[in-house]
């Protein structure tokens, strides 16, 4: 089964705010991103994943997906944490809701067959994560008219 490489990126501004979202395909040079007007940078980055899973599973049916992401929140959610999430009926260790719990379980159910996610660190010189945040960038400059604050830079 080939592999497909696929590099997303969320983010707002302020948080919660405005926010978008992007992926790009290392293989096809092929990307996608939006913008939502109320949101926050969590939910930013769990969509980006499950846009790029969604599109890729229909039209690149077949492919094996190895996902990138620079959230911690969104690698250690899928990879670590769902299950003792849905073993307690969606409850954190705390015994509190699970945020984002919509789109957490539409990403279980999608990212069942023939995906994996991995942590690459984010603003590290990767073309393809510099990319998806470029693209998030851009896109939230052309909707708002402002460029997205540098978080990193600001709060590094």
């Amino acid at each position: 089964m080939e592999t497909l490489h696929i590099y997303t990126d969320g983010g707002c501004d302020p948080n919660p705010g405005k926010g978008t979202w992007a992926w790009v395909c290392q293989e096809t040079s092929d990307w996608d991103g939006a913008f939502e007007p109320r949101t926050t940078n969590q939910r930013m980055e769990l969509t980006a994943i499950i846009e790029a899973i969604k599109h890729h599973k229909k039209e690149k049916p077949g492919y094996f997906l190895n996902i990138f992401s620079d959230s911690q929140y969104c690698v250690k959610g899928l990879n670590e944490w769902i299950i003792g999430w849905k073993r307690y009926n969606w409850k954190n260790y705390k015994g509190k809701d699970v945020k984002n719990q919509d789109l957490w379980k539409e990403l279980d159910t999608i990212a069942q067959d023939h995906v994996t996610l991995e942590w690459v660190r984010g603003h590290n010189g990767n073309p393809f994560n510099e990319r998806a945040d470029e693209i998030t960038r851009e896109i939230f400059a052309e909707k708002t008219g402002k460029e997205m604050t540098d978080f990193k830079k600001k709060f590094g």
